[in-house]
């Protein structure tokens, strides 16, 4: 039994005619194909061919299915799993208005009772991957190491130049202006610098 309007004789794949059951993997779809089983497993059925009509777009026959208990398509379609076919390939129109007037609820399939999809677990060789997979880490930037810097160091103060009993004139022209001119060695601001011929007497 493949559902409730689908079932195989043999090899022989027979589509019933006339009627729609839900679809397996809703309740409705459950409840037809349980039904259809208690009708037909172990039974004695009858198949009987629409004229012009032979299989459906799936290679099934489409048949009419006579039971002992009675034409197959009358006892689906009260219940709200199973309504009445309207496409093509179909039942003649006065087999179909008899199916209309007993399918007074119409068909009903209900929530899925198919299972959540769940993300597959990894497998052992996809584990054994990501632990192998080496981690890539971010750069990492040294900081900077601190320069040692050398102490400052101060420059030692210009010093005057010696001068004998410590006067000093800059030049020449400032022992002139003092009144200083000229000045021997020994004497009080004479300075090497200003005795320009080393004769022992600046600022001649």
């Amino acid at each position: 039994m493949t559902d409730g309007d689908t079932f195989r004789v043999g090899e022989r794949r027979i589509r019933v005619i006339g009627i729609d059951s839900c679809e397996t993997g809703t309740t409705g779809g459950r409840d037809a194909t349980a039904a259809a089983r208690r009708w037909l497993s172990g039974a004695t059925v009858t198949l009987t061919r629409e004229p012009g009509v032979d299989f459906d777009r799936y290679g099934r026959e489409v048949r009419y299915v006579g039971t002992a208990s009675g034409d197959f398509g009358r006892l689906m379609v009260p219940a709200t799993h199973t309504g009445v076919y309207r496409g093509g390939n179909n039942a003649s129109a006065s087999y179909l208005a008899g199916l209309t007037a007993l399918d007074a609820g119409g068909r009903s399939c209900g929530a899925s009772t198919e299972p959540a999809t769940r993300q597959a677990a990894p497998t052992t060789e996809r584990k054994a991957a990501l632990q192998a997979a080496p981690r890539t880490e971010a750069p990492r930037t040294a900081a900077p190491r601190p320069v040692a810097q050398a102490p400052a160091t101060k420059a030692p103060a210009a010093k005057a130049p010696a001068s004998s009993g410590g006067t000093y004139y800059k030049n020449c022209t400032a022992a002139r202006a003092a009144g200083a001119a000229p000045l021997y060695r020994g004497q009080p601001g004479y300075a090497a610098k200003l005795d320009r011929d080393n004769d022992g007497v600046a600022c001649e």
